[in-house]
């Protein structure tokens, strides 16, 4: 499988991904007939779209991407292979011919449309994790320092579990966003405060076990 996602690497491997696209379709005018560089150019450009297909099935599979993103995303991914199937086959057998080579200029405009309609669900997406995590932070937090608070043991174990899982979230959401910002200083600031996240996750568990063994500490 896929590791995770590093900051900038799915803007990146868009960007990449549409400057071969235009280099093959440049290539397959100017080419000569039957040239072995078009297929290589085929294979190459089928490589750069497993990487984004590959973090594409990690954002729908992801437990917090929406039904209706997911199903999107599976669709575009789904055209993207079929046209880039069609692609790979039409510059293995373009020869001399002009309506061959047109061919492949259709082929490419269908790839490039798709592809902008796959960025626009990634950012869908990635605006829909943000908000749907980030809405209400405080009351995971809240609800386990409240059952802390009045001494429960038991509910603060409970509720332990929803504050850790959230936390996590909001970690992964906050590198969700990273993998699609260029904004070096923006990642820099999101690590640092995701950083601080998986810090003090333990410790304010810790301290709410604590309170609830004893909520009449003053400590």
């Amino acid at each position: 499988g896929m590791g995770p996602i590093q900051p900038g690497e799915v803007i990146t491997n868009f960007r990449k991904f549409q400057t071969a696209l235009d280099k093959t379709a440049t290539a397959a005018v100017m080419a000569a007939p039957s040239s072995p560089s078009l297929q290589e150019k085929g294979v190459g450009l089928q490589q750069r779209l497993e990487k984004i297909l590959g973090a594409a099935s990690q954002l729908a599979g992801s437990f917090s991407t929406r039904d209706c993103r997911q199903h999107s995303i599976i669709t575009c991914c789904g055209k993207l292979k079929g046209q880039m199937q069609e692609l790979v086959a039409a510059l293995a057998e373009v020869g001399d011919s002009e309506d061959k080579r047109r061919a492949i200029g259709e082929h490419v405009t269908e790839i490039r449309q798709e592809v902008a309609e796959l960025w626009k669900e990634f950012r869908r997406a990635m605006i829909d994790h943000v908000s749907d995590t980030f809405m209400d932070t405080a009351s995971p937090m809240n609800l386990m320092c409240e059952a802390a608070q009045a001494g429960d043991s038991p509910l603060t174990e409970k509720r332990v579990e929803p504050f850790t899982k959230h936390a996590r979230k909001l970690e992964m959401v906050a590198l969700l966003a990273c993998s699609l910002s260029e904004d070096i200083e923006g990642i820099r600031l999101v690590k640092v405060a995701s950083k601080h996240v998986r810090t003090l996750r333990p410790q304010m568990v810790n301290v709410a076990k604590m309170l609830a063994s004893y909520p009449t500490s003053h400590v």
